[in-house]
């Protein structure tokens, strides 16, 4: 049996899109997402990260957003409570924070009162 074998390149990636993305460097989702849609439909978005990688192509990840509480924190809620009363509460600082905004609008109540 005498066999032959047809050999097809895989590599999509040709030496012309390789100078491409090299030029675009360095990239990030935003860049890879326009090139995979210049390059046609044999390309996504993260084939183009996964190849930039792969051929030391500077890929720059998008830094996480810093989750930041919204309002007050519980250290600033419990020291307007303890401001108003006069005492030290620190064993509150553990308290869950909804239970403290419940004391601190209590606090408020009864010291404008008493005022």
């Amino acid at each position: 049996m005498n066999s032959v074998t047809k050999t097809v390149s895989l590599n999509k990636f040709t030496p012309e899109i390789l100078e491409k993305m090299r030029v675009t460097a360095p990239l990030n989702k935003e860049k890879a997402a326009a090139l995979a849609e210049e390059f046609g439909a044999d390309f996504s978005t993260r084939s183009i990260i996964a190849k930039a990688k792969r051929e030391g192509i500077e890929y720059v990840n998008a830094a996480p957003a810093t989750k930041k509480p919204k309002g007050e924190s519980k250290a600033d809620i419990l020291a307007a409570i303890e401001s108003k009363l006069g005492i030290e509460l620190s064993g509150l600082l553990k308290a869950p924070l909804a239970d403290l905004n419940k004391l601190a609008e209590k606090v408020n109540t009864i010291m404008s009162v008493a005022e």
